[in-house]
């Protein structure tokens, strides 16, 4: 298929900025199949069983053939930083190896890393800026995000991060049951562990009274379901100030309803080179708290009943 997309930052290469699961449906794609020489191409996506993009539940049990993936859930409000915290990681993986013991060794999901990642990019005609809003859907699973490392054993380790919108959440910790977000319930339910973000910039403003509430029901509706998992507090945008009492106010909702939550201090603002590692350092820390805490005890993989063969090849199990 040969066409163009009028959306500034859409790769139709890798997925539709929109959602659409067909680029030709897209009110922005003009299809071309007469003009030759154009390099806007679609390429099919049957040559291989994944498409680069952001994972579905059907690659997540291809790539759960041999050990189940850990799966890291960003979940916080909107605009509290979660796809920002990715594109950055991204960048930052693409620069060195963060974890002394782990080697990144693949990805199915290249094209959705670089979607994401390149807003923050250096441009030579624009300058960066944060990845837009991750859009909202009714999809029943988030986008997964997907990396391999090998470890030192030579074992291979899967993770898999979430970047779903904060609407999601936000309505969940209101109605956990039924939701007409269910990709916000499969999050919790199948989460090994838990990356909380917080919008310090939304604790400043005119909705710092609302931005409080949503954190206290959020982080209490996450205490009944957190099942002893790992979570971490991530205080995003933490350059911006906060009034010392409403701040307190905050920790104070946190330390009772997550009480065990390990907290980090982000922000991708850089004044100056020497505060470089002030940005990388709570970056690297957070990183491997998400990959190294807790053990994967869920599983999304159906379970299929032992089948009892007549033939005495099939129905042999060994010698006990």
């Amino acid at each position: 298929m040969i066409g163009a997309c009028s959306q500034q930052h859409c790769h139709p290469d890798s997925g539709c900025i929109l959602g659409e699961p067909d680029v030709a449906a897209c009110k922005h794609w003009t299809q071309n199949t007469d003009t030759p020489g154009t390099n806007s191409h679609v390429h099919s996506r049957n040559s291989v069983p994944w498409s680069g993009s952001a994972l579905g539940l059907d690659d997540i049990r291809m790539l759960s053939a041999c050990a189940r993936p850990r799966v890291v859930a960003l979940i916080g409000p909107h605009n509290a930083g979660k796809t920002t915290y990715l594109a950055a990681l991204h960048l930052l993986c693409l620069r060195k190896q963060i974890v002394p013991h782990l080697c990144f060794c693949g990805s199915w999901t290249l094209a959705g890393w670089e979607k994401i990642a390149d807003f923050m990019r250096y441009p030579k005609e624009s300058s960066p800026s944060y990845p837009p809003h991750t859009p909202i859907s009714t999809e029943r699973s988030p986008g997964l995000l997907h990396y391999a490392f090998r470890k030192n054993d030579e074992l291979i380790q899967n993770v898999m991060f979430t970047d779903a919108p904060g609407e999601w959440f936000t309505e969940w910790s209101v109605n956990p049951s039924p939701t007409q977000y269910p990709g916000a319930t499969w999050t919790i339910e199948h989460a090994d562990t838990f990356l909380f973000f917080i919008d310090r910039e939304s604790l400043v403003g005119p909705e710092r009274g609302k931005a409080r509430l949503q954190i206290k029901t959020l982080a209490s509706r996450l205490s009944e379901h957190l099942a002893e998992r790992p979570i971490a507090i991530v205080w995003a945008k933490s350059d911006i100030s906060v009034a010392t009492d409403f701040q307190s106010s905050i920790e104070e909702i946190l330390m009772r309803t997550l009480p065990s939550a390990t907290h980090f201090h982000t922000r991708f603002r850089l004044a100056t080179q020497e505060a470089q590692e002030e940005v990388v350092a709570p970056l690297v820390k957070s990183f491997k708290f998400a990959i190294e805490q807790g053990r994967n005890k869920n599983t999304f993989i159906v379970d299929l009943s032992p089948q009892v063969s007549t033939d005495r090849f099939l129905a042999y199990r060994g010698v006990s």
